[in-house]
C-alpha cells in the first residue's frame, strides 16, 4: 500500500507538472523534484514488498516468480510483475534523461501510464485488503485522482481546431 501511495503521488506530481495545473502556486522544479523523490521511494518501497515476499517462508515466493509475469498467479501477479519492471525502467531512464535522445525518453516515460494502471489493477485483484476497507477506498482514490488528471492530459494533447488545419482556422476557408 505504501508503494502504491508513492506511486500515485509520484504520477499526480507529474501529471500536475506536464498539465501545468499548479503552475501558479508550485514552481515546476520545486514538482519535478518532489516527482523524483517519490518515484525513487515508490522503486525502493516496491523492491521492500518483493524482498517481503521472498523472505516470507509461509508464503514461499521464489526470485524467479517475483521477476517472470505468470510465473506463479495470474493475470493479478502478472500485472505486479509488469509494473515493476516498467517501475524500474521508467525510472532508470528518466535518470539517464540527459543522456538520451528527448523523443526516446519521452516515448519510455509514456509507459507510466501504464505502469500506474497495472500497479492498480495488481493492488486491486491481488491485494488481501477486500474491497469496502479503508485499503479499498485508498485505492479507488488513487484511481480517481490520477484517471482525472490523465484525461486533462489527454484533452490538452488534443490538437485545437480538429479536423481543419491551424492555420486556416477561422478564416472561413474549409480545410482539405
Amino acid at each position: 500500500l505504501v508503494a502504491m501511495g508513492l506511486l500515485t503521488l509520484s504520477a499526480v506530481w507529474g501529471l500536475l507538472l506536464s498539465t501545468r495545473l499548479a503552475g501558479r502556486v508550485v514552481p515546476a522544479r520545486d514538482l519535478a523534484g518532489w516527482h523524483e523523490l517519490l518515484a525513487l521511494l515508490a522503486v525502493g518501497f516496491t523492491l521492500l514488498h518483493m524482498a517481503a515476499l521472498l523472505l516470507d517462508s509461509f508464503a514461499g515466493w521464489r526470485v524467479g516468480e517475483v521477476l517472470v509475469p505468470f510465473a506463479r498467479g495470474g493475470l493479478e501477479i502478472a500485472l505486479g510483475v509488469v509494473a515493476t519492471w516498467l517501475l524500474v525502467t521508467v525510472f532508470l531512464t528518466a535518470r539517464l534523461r540527459r543522456r538520451l535522445p528527448g523523443r526516446m525518453w519521452r516515448q519510455v516515460h509514456l509507459a507510466s501510464f501504464a505502469l500506474f494502471w497495472f500497479a492498480a489493477l495488481h493492488g486491486i485483484m491481488s491485494g488481501t485488503d477486500a474491497p469496502g476497507t479503508l485499503a479499498g477506498a485508498l485505492m479507488l482514490g488513487a484511481v480517481i485522482v490520477v484517471g482525472a488528471l490523465t484525461l486533462v492530459r489527454v484533452a490538452q494533447s488534443v490538437p485545437a481546431g480538429r479536423g481543419r488545419s491551424a492555420a486556416r482556422e477561422g478564416t472561413g476557408t474549409p480545410a482539405r
